[in-house]
């Protein structure tokens, strides 16, 4: 194997509130890039769910960073197929990236003359032998920083062709299998699963699921343990030798390989009642989730993705992600009238239940009673609309589920009166500048009418007993709280509130704080809202619809910020020029650069 090849770091946005965003938080995927930042690693496959702001080449995060006078480094890798891996773990474990996609400062990327080298590497650098090589250049093998440096100085063996194909193999193989664990995650680019269709209880979708992971985790321990012993062999390490690097390798601690394979049941069903969530608002469509076929998926591991294929409507986007000889499928689907018609951007608890019955129905006609029965159950509650008027109920675990990458990032909001008698679904993505008045005229003023209707009938009667009167009561402080909810949604909708996506979910939350029961949620939204208040995130589309004068002000001193809201022409901060970059030649322009030897 003729190598050329080098790692490199990734990019520091040093604001990554500002620039960075978990991708469900995002509508124009054109303005995002794919962006490896968490901390933790997984061999083979990376599950990113993560973006930067990257629109017109970075120009707004470039004037950031230049205003602070530092600058970008490592562009020689950005979007490049290759491989990656995080800086602090204890093992080695790096993993293959697609195209278009950027890593973080916490994490590397190497880039490969040919996709087939990234693919040989993979493996190779997944070796338990590798990873005694790289520690061996380490001042701290029991605290192990996985650097470029270090990395840029391993061996560039000469393989044989026999052993390059072993390579290859075991890295799709291995790639495929873990990826299989991120098919049924509604967060992941890889969702592509519907095998729940196949089974008539949920039950019986967990057992089987359980013993395909249990299947899967098997293959991948033994493959695992295989390239081991084949790295060893290939390289003549004796038995001796191997057991010192054993011993070498693990002062920094051992991995127990193959846990991510360990999902829980609950865990399964929290996945795919969340799936139905998002198909009773238009998340997903579901024609596509029950009619899909595995074969169809374009599992090309280089390929970037912006979206899972399930998602809702006709995109383009979407056939980039079906093998091209399946895109009449698709075409076809989308032809078809759609079952159900989905929720919009609202939804009351009576509505969203009905609607997620209607979804259940559809994939489970013959045994939707069974699997209404079994959600009950698995919430703890005696209806399914129980499921969503407490907040600590599937929104709790939405949250929990929803928060990744240090971000606060829910799509279904639960917005309440102050004693939780009267909810309302809010849908994140659907949000417009109108959504509150909606609210207001749709489900406060008519539930305020039904109320009133409900308080005169009581008072008109004059032999009401204790339980009448505690009724009567209820009544009266459930009109109070109508209007006062009334009244505050009207106040937030006027500041104006003008929901933009590219702010992220925390920051488009933060003005309706009061609306929500779920303590962690409340918290997290009424602190962005002082900080909002303050200034702190003027960059915001949010912050200049709300206090326009003080923004433009700061604009006139901050050009990133006048980018982002589209006033660099009063900026008095000019752009840094751009300087040509010279093009070194060379034979291959996928080379990006020699290794140090």
């Amino acid at each position: 194997m003729n190598s050329k090849r080098k790692a490199n770091v990734g990019l520091k946005t040093f604001n990554n509130d500002r620039f960075t965003r978990n991708d469900w938080e995002i509508s124009d995927y054109k303005r995002w890039k794919q962006f490896l930042m968490t901390d933790t690693s997984s061999r083979y496959y990376y599950y990113g769910n993560y973006v930067v702001n990257w629109h017109c080449d970075g120009n707004e995060l470039r004037s950031y960073v230049f205003m602070k006078n530092r600058s970008i480094e490592g562009e020689t890798h950005f979007f490049r197929p290759g491989i990656s891996w995080a800086l602090r773990t204890s093992i080695f474990q790096p993993h293959i990236i697609p195209s278009e996609s950027l890593a973080s400062s916490g994490r590397f990327i190497a880039v490969c003359s040919t996709q087939k080298e990234s693919i040989i590497l993979t493996s190779l650098w997944n070796s338990e032998y590798f990873d005694y090589c790289i520690k061996l250049s380490m001042e701290w093998i029991d605290r192990p920083k996985f650097i470029n440096g270090t990395v840029n100085k391993l061996p560039h063996p000469k393989l044989s062709k026999d052993f390059e194909n072993y390579l290859q193999n075991v890295t799709v193989s291995q790639h495929a299998r873990v990826k299989e664990l991120y098919r049924t995650d509604d967060k992941s680019l890889a969702f592509t699963s519907n095998d729940f269709i196949g089974f008539k209880s949920l039950k019986d979708y967990t057992i089987n699921y359980n013993q395909k992971l249990s299947q899967l985790k098997d293959e991948y321990i033994k493959d695992l343990s295989g390239l081991n012993d084949e790295v060893y062999s290939y390289f003549n390490i004796s038995d001796e030798e191997r057991s010192n690097i054993r011993e070498i390798v693990s002062i920094a601690g051992n991995d127990d390989e193959g846990k991510m394979f360990n999902v829980e049941k609950s865990e399964l069903i929290d996945r795919l009642f969340s799936v139905l969530v998002g198909c009773a608002f238009g998340r997903w469509d579901i024609r596509k989730i029950k009619k899909w076929q595995k074969e169809w998926s374009d599992e090309d591991m280089f390929k970037a993705r912006k979206h899972s294929p399930f998602i809702f409507g006709q995109k383009e986007s979407t056939l980039e992600l079906i093998l091209p000889e399946y895109h009449e499928e698709i075409v076809r689907i989308w032809k078809e009238s759609y079952p159900i018609e989905t929720i919009k951007e609202m939804a009351s608890t009576k509505d969203l239940t009905s609607k997620l019955k209607e979804v259940i129905n559809y994939f489970w006609q013959d045994s939707a009673s069974t699997i209404e029965f079994e959600l009950q159950d698995h919430f703890g509650v005696s209806d399914l609309e129980g499921i969503f008027t407490n907040p600590n109920k599937f929104f709790d675990i939405h949250l929990k589920d929803y928060t990744r990458n240090k971000r606060i990032s829910p799509i279904y909001w639960p917005i309440s009166t102050a004693s939780g008698n009267t909810t309302i679904w809010l849908y994140y993505p659907k949000l417009n500048d109108q959504t509150l008045f909606k609210v207001v005229n749709d489900f406060i003023l008519p539930k305020q009418q039904e109320v009133a209707e409900q308080i005169k009938k009581l008072e008109n009667n004059p032999g009401l007993d204790n339980k009448g009167k505690k009724e009567l009561l209820d009544n009266q402080n459930l009109f109070h709280e109508l209007k006062d909810m009334e009244k505050d949604l009207l106040e937030v909708a006027s500041l104006p509130y003008k929901p933009n996506h590219d702010d992220g979910v925390l920051i488009t939350a933060a003005p309706l704080y009061r609306f929500f029961r779920h303590s962690k949620w409340k918290k997290a939204t009424e602190e962005c809202w002082k900080a909002l208040q303050k200034g702190e995130y003027d960059w915001a589309h949010l912050a200049y619809s709300i206090w326009p004068e003080r923004v433009t002000k700061k604009c006139k001193k901050d050009l990133s910020m006048a980018i982002a809201h589209g006033l660099e022409e009063i900026c008095e901060v000019k752009p840094k020029e751009k300087k040509e970059k010279k093009v070194a030649k060379s034979t291959n322009k996928n080379i990006q650069g020699k290794l140090i030897d």
